[in-house]
């Protein structure tokens, strides 16, 4: 039995035929960028979440930059964020000319310690602070406030998600603006690269839209300022409107799946061997993430039995070469380096059989052998 990570061909072949005959309207329609597929997209992300304007983008990765140069972070500047997470987080702030100053994540959960990034906005006089929803839920809602920094949400992975005790408070709309990845493995996937940035100011929204558009106004289409080719296409703009209807059936089905690892993993004796994710409501469940001292021994076992897994993100972003002239070391941030050699991702897409999932908890049981308990777990139905 093999058993993927993610496995895109189940969704592919479920809305094929409603993805071609997109497809076909947009090459029909002979307009492949910013035409009404973008338009219509950036429309109904903004009222999923909640914010008054969305700007389509090629790719999150694309979003960050836009974002931080829209929001005025240039040469010099300081910026406030985490070290665990994607690259794109920091490669956004480096490329503007600005430097990023690292603070810890907390202790129960993956996200910016939100004490500790106060205090180093005012110790640095941050021009922003970059908090990032990371496997699918909110960071804490006390990030929406640093002062005279701009708070850029990294909700990459978190379209849908919404913080706890208030489902109006939807990632992205808490801060300046919010910034969303279309990769194909995200929540709401394209066939391709994608991105869309949210927020409620109309004048950040203009400038985004001029900044992906080489800086050019629509008329007169001349440069006001330097941009740069950061536009999202309409093939991949009609991929995503067909897919969007589905997201809160998706993300439901996510949620399922984690709870049931929960249930089985509890049953099993497991829960006392593994750090559990919390799964709060609002939480859309990018990432099912375990925590063992174990990890990289789990995993080969788990490849050898046909599960594949994934690891996120060690090492964390201080300890990359590529970060080496900030002065970073080693022992800097206990939190996310703990984090980065612990984080184990299961197989949790919304598809997932329930026969697959119990045969993970299964395997990982046959690991671990809790002394005294039972190693397989029993749950009703056949698929999650």
């Amino acid at each position: 039995m093999q058993i993927p990570l993610i496995d895109l061909g189940i969704q592919q072949r479920r809305l094929e035929p409603e993805i071609m005959a997109a497809l076909k309207r947009v090459f029909a329609s002979r307009r492949f960028i910013l035409g009404a597929e973008g338009r219509a997209l950036e429309a109904e992300i903004a009222r999923l979440c909640g914010v008054a304007h969305a700007v389509g983008v090629a790719s999150g990765s694309a979003g960050l930059l836009l974002a931080l140069q829209a929001a005025g972070v240039q040469r010099g500047d300081r910026v406030v964020t985490t070290p665990f997470t994607f690259l794109a987080t920091v490669e956004a702030i480096r490329l503007l000319g600005a430097e990023p100053c690292f603070v810890d994540i907390g202790r129960n959960d993956f996200h910016i310690d939100v004490g500790l990034a106060h205090e180093a906005a005012v110790r640095h006089r941050a021009a922003a602070v970059v908090p990032v929803h990371l496997f699918g839920g909110c960071a804490s809602a006390a990030c929406e406030d640093f002062g005279s920094a701009a708070v850029i949400e990294d909700a990459a992975q978190a379209l849908g998600a919404h913080f706890p005790g208030s489902v109006e408070r939807r990632a992205g709309s808490v801060g300046l603006c919010g910034v969303f990845s279309f990769f194909p493995t995200k929540n709401l996937g394209a066939a391709g690269d994608g991105g869309i940035v949210v927020t409620n100011d109309a004048a950040l929204a203009e400038r985004l839209r001029r900044l992906r558009n080489h800086g050019r106004g629509e008329r007169p289409p001349v440069a006001g300022e330097i941009g740069f080719n950061h536009r999202l296409d309409e093939l991949q703009a009609a991929v995503l409107n067909v897919k969007l209807p589905h997201l809160p059936a998706w993300i439901e089905a996510r949620r399922r799946n984690a709870l049931a690892y929960e249930a089985a993993f509890r049953e099993t004796g497991l829960d006392d061997i593994l750090v559990l994710p919390p799964i709060p409501p609002g939480h859309s469940v990018h990432h099912y993430v375990i925590r063992t001292p174990r990890r990289d021994a789990l995993r080969s076992h788990l490849r050898a039995a046909g599960i594949e897994t994934g690891i996120y993100y060690d090492p964390p972003l201080h300890l990359h070469p590529a970060m080496r002239d900030l002065g970073y070391r080693r022992g800097d941030f206990p939190e996310a380096e703990g984090a980065a050699g612990e984080v184990l991702a299961l197989p949790v897409y919304p598809e997932l059989p329930r026969a697959h999932l119990l045969r993970v908890v299964e395997t990982i049981a046959s690991f671990l052998r809790p002394p005294g308990r039972r190693t397989t777990a029993h749950t009703e139905g056949d698929s999650v």
